[in-house]
């Protein structure tokens, strides 16, 4: 099961036959239902995403380009699921981001720059 690096609290209602059903399957565990809850919904979504139900790859594809276009933070990148999707180690996509950000930061910052790409470069630093 892919960790995540943020964990997100939601909310969900089951009828009461499934209440029973996770109680006795929380129990079974020695957990509590949280957990348990939070299992079976992992493990489906990973069979629903394992057969081919679920495409990942164009939501981390897009937060990839957002992030080096400048658009999101690089702590909203999935570096892990980009990493397999790409078969690239994640070592040398963190270098390959950090090194479009710092040459970004460069090109903005010479004197012959427009002044909103100054105003951008500023915003940046």
């Amino acid at each position: 099961m892919p960790t995540t690096h943020k964990i997100k609290r939601i909310s969900v209602g089951l009828p009461a036959l499934y209440v029973k059903k996770l109680e006795k399957y929380s129990a079974l565990l020695g957990q509590a239902l949280s957990p348990a809850a939070t299992y079976l919904i992992q493990t489906k979504l990973d069979e629903l995403e394992e057969a081919g139900k679920l495409d990942e790859s164009s939501d981390v594809f897009a937060d990839y380009i957002d992030v080096l276009s400048g658009a999101k933070s690089v702590k909203n990148l999935d570096i892990q699921t980009l990493s397999r999707l790409t078969g690239k180690p994640i070592e040398i996509l963190e270098a390959t981001i950090h090194e479009h950000i710092n040459k970004g930061r460069e090109s903005c910052c010479t004197d012959d720059c427009e002044e909103e790409k100054q105003d951008k470069c500023q915003n940046k630093q």
